[in-house]
This record gives C-alpha cells, structure tokens and sequence, in this order.
C-alpha cells in the first residue's frame, strides 16, 4: 500500500473517525474473516472520500449484517454517520467481504 498524505485533505477530526473505522474493519478481518488477502483503497474526488476495504475471507453471515446489536458493525455506521457517510457492506459466503464507504466532501469549517 502507498500512502500519499500530502494529497488527501481530511478533516483532522474526520481523520480520527474513519481511522477508527479502518481500525475495526480491520479487527474484524482479522477476528472473523480468515482472510489471506486485503485490498485497500482511499480515494479523495472532487466531490468525495471513498473508503473501499476488500478481503478474500469467509464472508459474513447475512443475518450479522442486518443485527443492529453487533457492535463493531454498529460503531462503523454511526461514525460514519457522523459525516453523513454512506456504508455499503456486501458479503458471499466462501467469497469474501466488500466494504464501502462514501462521505460528501464538504467545508467542515463552517
């Protein structure tokens, strides 16, 4: 992975939340998935932070995903409500997971 920081241009306490985002996805990788392989992607648009965090584990039972109780999951979308961030999380079962997460660019500053 090559980061470029002098290129993105995060909120610092937009920063915080998603490296806590990054940091349980992540966590949960590692506890659930089984993975061998993560693909990471950040990305800053015009108009966007796009949050794309791909692995090659077991996948997540859908009825997990839909529980509003599990923790991590749950501390995921409120952060990334926060920032009126979208979480869109797809999983296949032996196929893997698929985060993304989308936050408006937008001057926080005001």
């Amino acid at each position: 992975m090559t980061i470029e920081p002098e290129k993105i241009s995060l909120p610092p306490e937009m920063s915080t939340d998603l490296f806590r985002i990054f940091q349980e996805t992540l966590t949960n990788i590692t506890r659930h998935a089984h993975a061998s392989n993560v693909m990471i992607s950040f990305v800053e648009d015009e108009d966007t932070y796009k949050l794309d965090v791909k692995d090659d584990g077991i996948g997540i039972d859908p009825a997990i995903l839909e529980n509003t109780s599990s923790l991590g999951l749950l501390g995921i979308r409120e952060r990334a409500l926060i920032w009126s961030g979208q979480v869109d999380i797809q999983s296949t079962e032996g196929g893997g997971t698929w985060l993304k997460i989308e936050f408006p660019k937008v001057n926080y500053d005001q």
